[in-house]
């Protein structure tokens, strides 16, 4: 019997390209739409592709949650002068169990999106590995899944490149999806900066306006807009007299610490929230690994200086630059597979 598989699509070529991938593996392919929030895109160019592909295409509307999960954790973060990712917090408690109760309901033996990564064996569990595609790798958003969200996944492009999946889709006649630009914005912010956004939806913000950027010694080097519209090592959008960089928040006074960019970097960092992809007592303390600190940052050379099953210490061989509060950190050991992740605190 064909294994029947419900894919999520979102109308981008990737997602559109691990669907085809799976019928070519003779799968019984079905697609699902996860309808996010209100600005969402008119999905009829989707649902003709589908259609001519004999895909049966199903919606499935998780605005709802989405607002109160994603959006109320993307507000409340730049209000408490924290960085959030949205997208791994809506891949662990949206879009994959959006899938998976989709296809319990349709009696689906298994989910697929178009994330570049890969699931592999390890000892007993199961965990992510980096893509073919390094630039591409989307392992760092997927890090909060658990255990029995990636049994049930399947990720047809994580031994593909970026450019082999754009000819691919060119020969199977989705040259319109294939030249899309891909977008790398907000999705509920109808294209706004998330300035802009926090502003509109929170106009007592604008009071914030004149707080205080001062030197590491605390003498006033100028002004800034309001402290929820910074993150560590940015450095546009100040008044001072030369070019400063973001080092230190301080939401309680609205006041920016500031000084040369090299005072931004950072040996040692503290994580919390974590998701355990390794189970903690597999976790080798005196090994070295590597961390991302940003979904398209480089590896960064690391040990643990201390782990529990609440916080992890890491102290990186170089000072990695600007990580903020708020931040994903994912660790990989030497095979390049994920061990945990979280957030600094």
């Amino acid at each position: 019997m064909r294994p029947r598989i419900l894919v999520g699509l979102s109308g981008g070529v990737d997602s559109l390209s691990a669907a085809l991938l799976l019928r070519e593996r003779s799968c019984h392919v079905m697609g699902l739409y996860i309808r996010m929030h209100e600005q969402d895109e008119d999905i009829a160019e989707l649902s003709e592709c589908c259609s001519r592909y004999g895909i049966e295409l199903h919606t499935s509307d998780m605005s709802a949650l989405f607002t109160e999960t994603v959006v109320r954790y993307f507000d409340d973060s730049y209000l408490n002068a924290r960085t959030p990712n949205i997208c791994t917090v809506c891949n662990r408690f949206v879009k994959i169990p959006a899938l998976i109760s989709k296809a319990e309901e349709l009696h689906c033996d298994a989910i697929a999106t178009g994330h570049y990564a890969k699931v592999v064996q390890r000892n007993g569990y199961l965990t992510l590995s980096i893509a073919e595609d390094e630039w591409k790798d989307q392992s760092y958003m997927l890090y909060r899944l658990t255990q029995q969200q990636l049994s049930r996944l399947m990720l047809p492009l994580g031994e593909k490149t970026k450019e082999e999946i754009k000819r691919y889709a060119v020969q199977k006649g989705l040259d319109a999806f294939a030249s899309k630009r891909e977008s790398f914005g907000l999705c509920f912010t109808s294209g706004k900066h998330y300035t802009e956004y926090l502003l509109d939806k929170y106009p007592c913000l604008a009071l914030l306006d004149g707080g205080k950027a001062v030197d590491k010694d605390l003498l006033v080097a100028g002004t800034h807009k309001g402290f929820p519209f910074y993150t560590v090592g940015q450095w546009k959008g100040l008044n001072t007299a030369g070019k400063c960089y973001v080092n230190e928040i301080m939401p309680r006074t609205n006041m920016l610490k500031v000084g040369d960019k090299s005072e931004c970097f950072r040996s040692h960092i503290r994580i919390g929230d974590m998701n355990f992809i390794r189970p903690l007592s597999l976790v080798d303390t005196s090994l070295e690994y590597t961390a991302k600190t940003r979904g398209k940052d480089k590896e960064h050379a690391m040990r643990f200086a201390g782990l529990d099953s609440e916080y992890a210490d890491i102290v990186f061989f170089e000072p990695v630059f600007a990580p903020m509060s708020g931040q994903d950190v994912v660790v990989y050991d030497g095979s390049r597979c994920l061990v945990l992740g979280g957030t600094i605190v």
